[in-house]
């Protein structure tokens, strides 16, 4: 009987994560790859871009015409673009096939060239097209930023910023998880590594900063960011960032837990392959995933960002709930506060992801990025022109158009 027992308690004890190895591993390996999520990533990233275009078209010819599937579905597939991507990311960093340098050189340059391209097309052609209507370029820029402040005061979808860089986003989440699960060989040794972990706070006031400033204009339909400002902010909320920074603390923390039963960190690095290893951290991905939803559902979106939006605008607690659906809450939704739970639908694919599974040609993940990024590119392009073409229209049928082509080209 006493053996059966110890038999059984043997049998039914749980094992630590040191006692997993790929030879003991469990069986469960989600069938979705890094690769697939990339492919949907940059699809929904190329997508957002569309719609940013085709609502800057709306703002732009102050119509209201429905953009593709509607704006609920359209927000669910622009919000999972970013951790669709990042979570492709961090896999190939998990499984040891990419570095972080690689990361920083793709997110960082991209960022930089979204900045790039902007202020080229800002300076040289809106500016420059502006400065034929004024004497000065001074005075070109006051009419460029006095026209997105008609845009702000006139159209009910446009709060004074355009966030449209979600580079810059991919980039932080990056940098903040490399001040986290990186440790430098040469430098911070010993207790200095806590000066380099605290570097994460880089990032971290960035973010709060860009949501700050989102708040803060969103509460005011007269105020208006510096139209040069526009590529530099985040297009999602700090949550995002802070769920990818829980998951490399949780990181670290197995870390350090396995390296204390005398294991090394070859053996460590072996861990990071199983399929146990990649279950729990998705587990774990989801549990704070719902955690976050419900701080930003309930906590951010019902109670402090609306409360500080009425503040800023000066409404008093009687008028509250009569403002709060028509001046109070599109302005939360602009600053991108309560999107968080259309990340519940990406609660599955966690599921049936694995970071474990990794492909032997390399090089079609370059390909896919190329691609995304080239796709992009048409999508501005073609946006851009569109822009141009419809106001062209526009001033073709209008009466001021004939007066002026009657004045240069007078009909005999």
């Amino acid at each position: 009987m006493g053996d059966n027992t110890k038999e059984t308690q043997k049998f039914s004890r749980r094992k630590e994560i040191y006692e997993y190895t790929l030879k003991n591993d469990i069986k469960y390996r989600g069938p979705l790859s890094y690769r697939m999520l990339k492919i949907v990533g940059w699809i929904a990233l190329a997508f957002s871009q569309y719609l940013l275009l085709a609502k800057l078209q709306n703002s732009v010819l102050k119509i209201d015409e429905p953009i593709a599937f509607g704006n609920t579905i359209n927000g669910i597939i622009v919000d999972l673009a970013l951790p669709l991507l990042l979570f492709g990311n961090f896999a190939l960093l998990l499984n040891g096939q990419n570095k972080f340098r690689t990361h920083f050189l793709i997110n960082g340059g991209a960022s930089l060239a979204f900045i790039i391209v902007y202020f080229i097309v800002y300076q040289r052609y809106v500016i420059g097209f502006a400065s034929v209507f004024t004497d000065t370029r001074a005075g070109a820029i006051t009419s460029v930023d006095k026209f997105f402040y008609l845009l702000n005061a006139t159209y009910e979808n446009f709060y004074g910023f355009v966030a449209f860089n979600i580079f810059i986003d991919m980039f932080l989440c990056t940098l903040g998880w490399f001040f986290i699960v990186y440790t430098p060989k040469k430098w911070f040794k010993g207790k200095k590594i806590y000066i380099f972990r605290s570097f994460v706070l880089i990032p971290l006031i960035y973010e709060i900063v860009c949501i700050v400033l989102k708040i803060r204009i969103a509460s005011f339909p007269t105020e208006l960011l510096p139209v040069a400002s526009f590529p530099f902010l985040t297009t999602k909320p700090p949550l995002v960032f802070i769920l990818f920074m829980a998951l490399g603390i949780y990181i670290k923390l197995r870390e350090r837990k396995f390296l204390k039963t005398g294991k090394t960190k070859e053996d460590y690095q072996a861990f990071l392959k199983t399929n146990k290893n990649s279950l729990d951290i998705m587990l774990f991905a989801i549990v704070v995933m719902l955690v976050i939803i419900v701080i930003d559902e309930f906590l951010l979106k019902d109670l402090i960002v609306p409360r500080i939006v009425a503040s800023n605008r000066g409404i008093i607690p009687e008028e509250y709930d009569s403002a709060y659906e028509f001046l109070i809450a599109p302005a939360v939704s602009a600053c991108g506060i309560g999107d968080m739970k259309n990340m519940l639908l990406f609660t599955p694919l966690l599921l049936l992801f694995s970071y474990t599974r990794t492909h032997k040609h390399t090089i079609i993940d370059a390909g896919i990025t190329v691609l995304g990024i080239a796709g992009i590119a048409l999508i501005y392009l073609d946006g851009i022109m569109g822009i141009i073409k419809n106001l062209l229209i526009v001033i073709r049928n209008s009466p001021v158009y004939d007066i002026v082509a009657n004045s240069f080209f007078p009909l005999e």
